[in-house]
């Protein structure tokens, strides 16, 4: 099976590769900047913006190749609070947009979309696929327009379609710096750290290797699913303050938690309901305490 992925210089996208090219599958990755996944069997890099659809198109149409599938994850992260909604929608909605093209002038039926949990913003935890979308923020409501492109161009082309609602991925080198990242940093210097609402929000992070589990069983069930949305989390949520008792355990650090009952109006519980990928895509993560500990020994190994 010859695969289109998109984004494939990303945090995500890397590991999803490696793990493809494994198990046989020929990749076509493209990017926008220079190809970082060097010296790769099976793997063809395309250095093209998605923006730019007709020079895409071009590039990938002189490889000769039939494309059976497209995974597109290639999209601008919410790294800072003054992104504005034209780059986000010009990025990860006409970006899809162009993707959603290319693949009916390719003849492509088949595609795999990785979304986010921002969709939902926030609500009462466990979320269901089919809880009211309601994006707090650009990133959410760019996601969610690009999703609404999917489901409306599948009605017209019967296209086949998987989405996949990840909630916050982490693992070493992850693009956006997370609550674990930060504990390791402040616990390996012994650094106090202050949690607000006394370390009781609750989250359910889903760690990089389950994340790309997730997107290769979705390979293996999309032609029998033909179109579908599920959630992606990390399977066992827990707080905030559970978890940076976890890290500071095995690293063995002399920091204090230090439990602020202040609230911040931008924490509350979000976690997804995983019923349906544990059933229909078999999605099967490992538990927070084996993840934290693999993550740990990463950064450990790669970071001293």
């Amino acid at each position: 099976m010859n695969i289109l992925v998109t984004g494939s210089n990303g945090f995500l996208c890397q590991k999803l590769i490696k793990k493809l090219i494994k198990k046989s599958y020929f990749i076509i990755g493209t990017d926008k900047d220079k190809n970082i996944l060097k010296n790769k069997k099976n793997f063809t890099f395309l250095r093209c913006d998605i923006t730019d659809k007709i020079k895409l198109l071009k590039k990938i149409k002189f490889l000769k190749k039939k494309i059976h599938l497209i995974i597109h994850t290639a999209a601008i992260q919410p790294f800072s609070n003054d992104q504005d909604l034209k780059s986000m929608i010009y990025i990860n909605t006409l970006g899809a947009t162009n993707i959603i093209e290319i693949g009916k002038k390719l003849q492509t039926k088949n595609l795999i979309y990785t979304s986010s949990f921002s969709v939902y913003g926030q609500q009462k935890s466990p979320i269901k696929e089919n809880s009211k979308k309601s994006p707090q923020n650009f990133y959410g409501m760019s996601k969610m327009f690009a999703e609404e492109q999917i489901i409306l161009f599948s009605k017209r082309f019967n296209l086949n379609y998987i989405i996949l609602r990840f909630d916050g991925i982490f693992g070493y080198k992850q693009n956006l710096p997370g609550f674990s990242k930060m504990c390791y940093e402040k616990f390996v210097n012994n650094e106090d750290i202050e949690l607000f609402n006394s370390g009781m929000q609750i989250r359910d992070h889903v760690y990089v290797d389950d994340a790309v589990d997730s997107i290769v069983l979705s390979i293996k069930k999309l032609k029998k699913i033909k179109q579908g949305i599920f959630n992606i989390g990390g399977g066992q949520p827990i707080s905030n303050y559970a978890r940076a008792m976890l890290i500071k355990k095995n690293l063995q650090s002399k920091s204090k938690l230090i439990k602020i009952k202040r609230s911040n109006p931008s924490i509350s519980n979000i976690f997804l309901d995983l019923k349906r990928s544990k059933k229909i895509l078999g999605y099967k993560p490992k538990s927070a305490n084996q993840n934290t500990l693999k993550y740990l020994k990463e950064l450990s190994k790669n970071e001293k």
